[in-house]
């Protein structure tokens, strides 16, 4: 395969420079808070780029060094501490003064090494040396330590913290997030990024009172790609390849996924496969892809939805159908077949809770488009 045939549409992963779709007032902010050192909270739905441009713009700034830690799921204090810890080993090169470093800050953690047998790269995990040790949301500061021993270093240090609001899911959450803070603030050189996706959980940190982060950061808000300036990217990429999108295409993947940038890529990801160079990409052709992410999706979307209860799976399929603007409203009821608003309450609650949808801002919605656009489809 030529070069110019490897598929350009990255999706589910995060994407760097000729992969990235810039958007320049989004980076501008950005890397004026890497060049700074102030602290910036970072929100926005999943999948619309945050940790992308948060990367390229620590890329951009020369000699910066990202320490890059993804708090998704977490539930302990140990879990954070690991992740933070595992974040930092990547940006380092682990020869005897690393270890030095290691032993020096980490040591009352009882960090314990492991090397990976097929690469040979270390890992450490704290709190499994045995007795003795214990981890609580004040070991936090340890890791802080560490952090500052980097950035007295070579390169200034940037710190990110993705989907930072799950740090409320895990127990003495609110203490570890007064000790973190602590520590945050008195690195003034260090710029630190607090990305989530859950607006409510993230306001609650950064602007309830009774927080310890109340307005100890700048607020960046990222939203879907405006349509002409991302449409003008991905039409350049199928020119590349010799394909050329039909009249409305575009209008018609942005709709589907409502402008989430990863969705858009990944239906233009099965766009190209299923075209060569020559064609016309026309809207059956979406209606193709869609059908073959739904395929290679089911497997998932079935174990998702299996455990689910009838009544919540009815008030899944009709935010699916209708949208989650009002769900408690007498049309919702009706479509649903729920009786009561209470119990469509109920449901929404428990959807929330295992990570479907998210809300109510200004309306529940999915957190995988594509997982409402199967349910459409299927039913």
């Amino acid at each position: 395969m030529s070069a110019v045939e490897i598929n350009p549409f990255r999706f589910g992963e995060i994407v760097r420079q000729a992969a990235f779709c810039t958007r320049p007032n989004l980076m501008t902010q950005l890397e004026e808070i890497v060049a700074s050192g102030r602290n910036a909270a970072v929100m926005g739905e999943r999948r619309m780029g945050k940790s992308s441009s948060i990367i390229e713009a620590v890329r951009r700034k020369r000699g910066a060094r990202l320490v890059y830690a993804d708090f998704l799921g977490a539930k302990t204090v140990p879990d954070i501490i690991n992740r933070i810890v595992s974040a930092i080993i990547t940006t380092q090169k682990t020869d005897k003064s690393f270890f030095e470093k290691v032993s020096s800050t980490l040591g009352n953690l009882g960090p314990v090494m492991k090397f990976d047998l097929n690469t040979g790269v270390p890992s450490f995990t704290v709190g499994q040396s045995g007795e003795g040790t214990s981890i609580t949301a004040s070991s936090i500061h340890s890791v802080f330590d560490f952090i500052e021993l980097l950035d007295a270093g070579k390169g200034r240090i940037v710190v990110a913290f993705d989907e930072f609001q799950d740090i409320r899911q895990v127990e003495e959450g609110d203490k570890l997030l007064a000790e973190m803070r602590s520590r945050i603030q008195q690195q003034g050189e260090i710029a630190y990024f607090f990305a989530g996706s859950i607006r409510s959980e993230m306001a609650w940190i950064f602007q309830n009172p009774d927080s310890p982060f109340f307005k100890s950061v700048v607020s960046i808000d990222v939203g879907p790609i405006p349509q002409a300036h991302f449409e003008k990217f991905l039409r350049k990429r199928f020119t590349v390849g010799k394909r050329a999108m039909g009249e409305g295409v575009f209008d018609t993947i942005f709709e589907l996924v409502e402008g989430s940038p990863s969705d858009v890529q990944q239906i233009c990801h099965y766009l190209w496969n299923f075209n060569g160079p020559g064609d016309v990409i026309g809207k059956e052709d979406v209606t193709a892809a869609l059908e073959r992410i739904f395929v290679h999706e089911r497997k998932g979307y079935e174990a998702i939805t299996f455990p689910l209860t009838a009544q919540q799976m009815r008030c899944l399929r009709t935010l699916a159908k209708i949208g989650g603007k009002h769900p408690q409203s007498k049309d919702f009821l009706k479509a649903s077949g729920i009786r009561l608003p209470a119990s469509v309450k109920r449901s929404l609650q428990r959807l929330q809770a295992i990570r479907i949808v998210y809300g109510p801002e200004l309306e529940y919605k999915f957190f995988d488009s594509f997982l409402k656009l199967w349910l459409r489809w299927k039913h």
